[in-house]
Protein backbone atom coordinates (compact mmCIF):
# COMPACT_ATOMS: atom_id res chain seq x y z
CA UNK A 1 0.00 0.00 0.00
CA UNK A 2 1.17 3.20 -0.76
CA UNK A 3 0.90 6.46 1.50
CA UNK A 4 0.86 9.89 0.62
CA UNK A 5 2.40 12.73 2.64
CA UNK A 6 -1.07 14.14 3.99
CA UNK A 7 -3.49 11.48 6.19
CA UNK A 8 -6.92 10.89 4.92
CA UNK A 9 -7.98 12.78 8.17
CA UNK A 10 -6.56 16.24 6.65
CA UNK A 11 -7.48 15.40 2.83
CA UNK A 12 -10.48 17.15 2.99
CA UNK A 13 -9.33 20.24 4.60
CA UNK A 14 -5.84 20.09 2.27
CA UNK A 15 -8.07 20.23 -0.88
CA UNK A 16 -10.40 22.91 0.81
CA UNK A 17 -7.45 25.22 0.63
CA UNK A 18 -6.24 24.29 -2.29
CA UNK A 19 -9.92 24.78 -4.33
CA UNK A 20 -9.98 28.01 -2.37
CA UNK A 21 -7.10 29.41 -3.80
CA UNK A 22 -7.50 28.06 -7.39
CA UNK A 23 -11.21 29.34 -7.62
CA UNK A 24 -10.18 32.88 -6.41
CA UNK A 25 -7.77 33.23 -9.12
CA UNK A 26 -8.85 31.52 -11.72
CA UNK A 27 -12.71 33.31 -11.53
CA UNK A 28 -10.75 36.87 -10.60
CA UNK A 29 -8.67 36.50 -13.75
CA UNK A 30 -11.97 35.09 -16.04
CA UNK A 31 -13.77 38.69 -15.29
CA UNK A 32 -12.19 40.48 -17.99
CA UNK A 33 -13.47 37.28 -20.65
CA UNK A 34 -16.60 39.61 -20.79
CA UNK A 35 -16.77 42.16 -18.61
CA UNK A 36 -13.56 44.30 -20.64
CA UNK A 37 -15.96 43.74 -23.76
CA UNK A 38 -19.36 44.54 -22.79
CA UNK A 39 -19.87 47.94 -24.50
CA UNK A 40 -18.43 46.63 -27.37
CA UNK A 41 -20.25 43.37 -27.87
CA UNK A 42 -23.56 45.80 -27.23
CA UNK A 43 -22.42 47.53 -30.17
CA UNK A 44 -21.80 44.70 -32.81
CA UNK A 45 -24.46 42.77 -31.98
CA UNK A 46 -27.48 46.00 -31.76
CA UNK A 47 -29.86 45.74 -34.26
CA UNK A 48 -28.90 47.78 -37.59
CA UNK A 49 -25.22 47.78 -36.42
CA UNK A 50 -24.72 45.64 -39.81
CA UNK A 51 -22.06 43.19 -37.91
CA UNK A 52 -24.48 40.22 -37.74
CA UNK A 53 -22.95 39.06 -34.26
CA UNK A 54 -24.64 36.37 -32.95
CA UNK A 55 -24.41 36.32 -29.58
CA UNK A 56 -24.63 32.23 -28.77
CA UNK A 57 -21.57 32.12 -31.31
CA UNK A 58 -19.64 35.19 -29.81
CA UNK A 59 -20.40 33.49 -26.15
CA UNK A 60 -19.21 30.03 -27.58
CA UNK A 61 -15.57 31.50 -28.99
CA UNK A 62 -15.15 33.33 -26.23
CA UNK A 63 -14.93 30.03 -24.22
CA UNK A 64 -13.23 27.91 -26.79
CA UNK A 65 -10.16 30.75 -26.82
CA UNK A 66 -10.00 30.61 -22.93
CA UNK A 67 -9.71 27.09 -22.77
CA UNK A 68 -5.86 26.53 -23.24
CA UNK A 69 -5.28 30.00 -20.91
CA UNK A 70 -7.17 28.01 -18.09
CA UNK A 71 -5.74 24.76 -18.88
CA UNK A 72 -2.29 26.70 -18.35
CA UNK A 73 -3.13 28.29 -15.22
CA UNK A 74 -4.92 25.42 -13.47
CA UNK A 75 -1.59 23.51 -14.27
CA UNK A 76 0.82 26.10 -13.21
CA UNK A 77 -1.17 25.96 -9.78
CA UNK A 78 -1.28 22.39 -9.61
CA UNK A 79 2.34 21.73 -10.30
CA UNK A 80 3.39 24.35 -7.16
CA UNK A 81 0.61 22.47 -5.02
CA UNK A 82 0.99 18.76 -5.97
CA UNK A 83 4.58 18.21 -4.80
CA UNK A 84 3.98 19.78 -1.71
CA UNK A 85 1.04 17.56 -0.19
CA UNK A 86 2.39 14.62 -2.31
CA UNK A 87 -1.31 13.09 -3.14
CA UNK A 88 -1.98 9.79 -3.83
CA UNK A 89 -4.23 10.63 -6.88
CA UNK A 90 -2.10 10.89 -9.44
CA UNK A 91 -1.31 14.13 -11.21
CA UNK A 92 -3.09 13.27 -14.61
CA UNK A 93 -6.37 13.09 -12.59
CA UNK A 94 -5.74 16.13 -9.96
CA UNK A 95 -5.06 18.33 -13.52
CA UNK A 96 -8.31 17.10 -14.85
CA UNK A 97 -10.23 17.90 -11.78
CA UNK A 98 -8.87 21.09 -10.78
CA UNK A 99 -9.30 22.15 -14.66
CA UNK A 100 -13.32 21.35 -14.76
CA UNK A 101 -13.52 23.23 -11.18
CA UNK A 102 -11.58 26.61 -13.00
CA UNK A 103 -13.72 26.02 -15.99
CA UNK A 104 -16.49 25.79 -13.80
CA UNK A 105 -15.54 28.89 -11.48
CA UNK A 106 -14.67 31.08 -15.04
CA UNK A 107 -18.31 30.27 -15.97
CA UNK A 108 -19.66 32.12 -12.68
CA UNK A 109 -16.90 34.91 -13.14
CA UNK A 110 -18.65 35.58 -16.81
CA UNK A 111 -21.98 35.73 -15.02
CA UNK A 112 -20.60 38.01 -12.71
CA UNK A 113 -19.09 40.34 -14.98
CA UNK A 114 -22.22 40.60 -16.87
CA UNK A 115 -24.40 41.65 -13.84
CA UNK A 116 -21.94 44.02 -12.55
CA UNK A 117 -19.72 46.75 -13.06
CA UNK A 118 -16.00 46.27 -13.28
CA UNK A 119 -15.67 47.76 -9.74
CA UNK A 120 -18.03 45.58 -8.69
CA UNK A 121 -17.27 42.71 -9.84
CA UNK A 122 -14.20 41.94 -7.78
CA UNK A 123 -15.38 41.92 -4.88
CA UNK A 124 -18.64 39.79 -5.67
CA UNK A 125 -16.74 36.99 -7.08
CA UNK A 126 -14.17 37.26 -3.96
CA UNK A 127 -17.26 36.67 -1.72
CA UNK A 128 -18.83 34.02 -4.05
CA UNK A 129 -15.45 32.10 -3.93
CA UNK A 130 -15.73 32.17 0.09
CA UNK A 131 -19.60 31.25 -0.30
CA UNK A 132 -18.36 28.33 -2.34
CA UNK A 133 -16.20 27.41 0.21
CA UNK A 134 -18.22 27.57 2.80
CA UNK A 135 -21.07 25.16 1.48
CA UNK A 136 -18.39 23.00 -0.21
CA UNK A 137 -19.11 20.64 2.99
CA UNK A 138 -16.11 20.46 4.75
CA UNK A 139 -16.32 22.58 7.81
CA UNK A 140 -19.65 21.99 7.89
CA UNK A 141 -20.87 18.36 6.77
CA UNK A 142 -23.22 18.37 4.41
CA UNK A 143 -25.72 15.98 6.82
CA UNK A 144 -25.78 18.78 9.24
CA UNK A 145 -26.73 21.43 6.76
CA UNK A 146 -30.52 22.65 6.31
CA UNK A 147 -32.24 22.51 3.33
CA UNK A 148 -31.18 26.13 1.92
CA UNK A 149 -27.18 25.59 2.60
CA UNK A 150 -27.21 22.05 1.25
CA UNK A 151 -29.08 23.60 -2.02
CA UNK A 152 -26.25 26.03 -2.05
CA UNK A 153 -24.02 22.61 -1.80
CA UNK A 154 -24.76 21.66 -5.06
CA UNK A 155 -23.35 24.70 -7.29
CA UNK A 156 -20.23 24.52 -5.22
CA UNK A 157 -17.57 23.62 -7.13
CA UNK A 158 -15.76 23.48 -4.83
CA UNK A 159 -17.71 20.72 -3.21
CA UNK A 160 -17.42 18.59 -6.33
CA UNK A 161 -13.62 18.92 -6.52
CA UNK A 162 -13.23 18.32 -3.01
CA UNK A 163 -14.91 14.90 -3.23
CA UNK A 164 -13.27 13.73 -6.57
CA UNK A 165 -9.90 13.96 -5.09
CA UNK A 166 -10.74 12.80 -1.57
CA UNK A 167 -12.47 9.68 -2.85
CA UNK A 168 -9.61 9.26 -5.70
CA UNK A 169 -7.44 9.61 -1.89
CA UNK A 170 -9.31 6.75 -0.28
CA UNK A 171 -9.61 4.87 -3.36
CA UNK A 172 -5.59 4.33 -3.46
CA UNK A 173 -5.72 3.14 0.51
CA UNK A 174 -5.26 -0.79 1.01
CA UNK A 175 -8.51 -2.41 1.87
CA UNK A 176 -8.12 -1.65 6.15
CA UNK A 177 -9.22 1.86 5.51
CA UNK A 178 -12.28 1.35 3.48
CA UNK A 179 -13.87 -0.92 6.21
CA UNK A 180 -17.22 -0.11 7.56
CA UNK A 181 -17.02 2.07 10.80
CA UNK A 182 -18.93 -0.77 12.84
CA UNK A 183 -15.86 -3.06 11.80
CA UNK A 184 -12.39 -1.50 12.53
CA UNK A 185 -14.53 0.02 16.07
CA UNK A 186 -14.87 -3.67 17.30
CA UNK A 187 -11.29 -3.64 19.66
CA UNK A 188 -13.15 -5.18 22.63
CA UNK A 189 -12.97 -8.39 21.53
CA UNK A 190 -9.36 -9.02 22.11
CA UNK A 191 -8.25 -10.02 18.74
CA UNK A 192 -4.68 -9.13 17.47
CA UNK A 193 -6.22 -8.91 13.98
CA UNK A 194 -8.93 -5.99 14.96
CA UNK A 195 -6.44 -4.05 17.20
CA UNK A 196 -3.92 -3.98 14.58
CA UNK A 197 -7.08 -3.01 12.51
CA UNK A 198 -8.32 -0.22 14.72
CA UNK A 199 -4.73 0.93 15.65
CA UNK A 200 -3.78 1.25 11.69
CA UNK A 201 -7.33 3.19 11.32
CA UNK A 202 -6.38 5.61 14.02
CA UNK A 203 -3.36 6.38 12.63
CA UNK A 204 -4.86 7.83 9.08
Amino acid sequence: VAYGKISLSSAASTFLIYSLGLGMMTGILSLRIFGNERIIFWREAAAGAGMGLSPLYYFIGKNIVEVPRLFMLTSVITICFYPQVEPLCNIEKFLVYAFVMGFNMSGWAQLVSICFSKSQAQLVMVMLSLVCMLYAGVRSPLSSMGSVPYALSWISPNRWMIESLFLCQAHQLGPVFRLPPSWYNQKSDGSLVMSLVALSYNEI
